[in-house]
């Protein structure tokens, strides 16, 4: 008996956590309605909805989802800024400033190491195959330079 009431707690728990995990509006039904389907307290569901465990379990849940259609919407989205769109060009950029803030790059817990001369040309090369008046529109200089040979780079 004990073992059945437990199997039916966390029948209850694993059914409410799949209902937080759906959009609202896909919901199909109330949270008055679910409870009288299980027969609990609306205060038990609400103690339950609120607990660290099952709150981490429907984030898990969400994110399993934004992974599933997260690439199809990039997707589309990066389809919609190459053809022009200026919201889904600022949206997209947005995305992929919001996705790097923060990250720390390194290599076995080191900073990277700048660049040797013998390197900064072979980027050159592999970067700019075009005429010296070319890259001055993408370093932004008339001599030239390398963006790469700047300090600290």
């Amino acid at each position: 008996m004990e073992q059945e009431k437990a199997g039916r707690k966390e029948d209850w728990i694993s059914a409410m956590i799949e209902r937080e995990s759906t959009p609202k509006p896909l919901r199909t039904d109330t949270i008055e309605e679910f409870c009288k389907k299980w027969d609990i307290a609306e205060s038990t569901y609400g103690f339950q909805r609120r607990k660290k465990e099952n709150r981490k379990r429907v984030v898990e849940i969400w994110l399993s989802e934004a992974i599933n259609c997260g690439n199809e919407v990039l997707t589309k989205l990066g389809e919609k800024a190459l053809s022009g769109d200026t919201k889904a060009i600022e949206l997209y950029m947005k995305f992929v400033l919001d996705l790097t803030e923060g990250l720390d790059i390194k290599t076995d817990g080191k900073a990277l190491n700048t660049l040797t001369p013998e390197q900064t040309a072979i980027l050159d090369k592999i970067l700019y195959a075009q005429k010296g008046s070319d890259r001055q529109n993408d370093t932004g200089n008339s001599r030239g330079e390398s963006i790469h040979s700047e300090q600290g780079v």
